[in-house]
């Protein structure tokens, strides 16, 4: 997993190896660098001010310091349903987590606010995106779906049906 902080100054990189590194994009000096406990996180963001980066341990969901790597806040355990993908909404510091279980989630890492969708897919969660207003979260799975969803009433409103195989990948213009 590769990202870029959201004022481009820092780029994060998870590694097969369970190690996540943060460089400085203008020096490309390592500022930081951890390993997780578990396993290898598949996906990184960074939060809106670019101090934090979120990305996942197993089942657990992590915020570290990107200066440090130091853990800041957590969701759930390691030993919970592998957390696969996750976006921040636009401009904000609020999450939507996708796991392997098909279940949606979406946490407040500073207020702590968990709000679970019901299962929301009948295999993993593969890909999540917003819309660029972040009023609309598009969510893929390997059950050949893509849903979309209202954030704000957290229901769904609308499914995209008709692809032949797994989705991997779901993106906004």
């Amino acid at each position: 997993a590769l990202v870029f902080s959201p004022d481009g100054r820092r780029l994060a990189a998870a590694s097969k190896r369970n190690s996540v590194r943060v460089w400085d994009t203008h020096s490309w000096e390592e500022i930081a660098s951890w390993r997780n406990a578990k396993s290898s996180s598949p996906w990184l963001a960074f939060t809106a001010d670019g101090r934090g980066v979120v990305g996942s341990d197993g089942g657990r969901v992590c915020l570290w310091d990107a200066e440090t790597g130091r853990t800041v806040a957590t969701l759930g355990n390691e030993d919970d349903s592998p957390v696969l993908c996750g976006v921040l909404a636009p401009g904000e510091d609020g999450l939507a987590l996708g796991s392997k279980d098909g279940t949606i989630v979406f946490w407040d890492p500073h207020s702590g606010s968990v709000k679970r969708l019901a299962k929301a897919h009948q295999n993993r969660v593969t890909s999540l995106a917003f819309s660029p207003d972040g009023k609309t979260l598009a969510s893929a799975s390997w059950d050949r779906m893509v849903r979309l969803w209202h954030r704000a009433a957290q229901r769904e409103v609308a499914v995209l049906e008709g692809h032949k195989g797994r989705v991997n990948v779901v993106v906004f213009s």
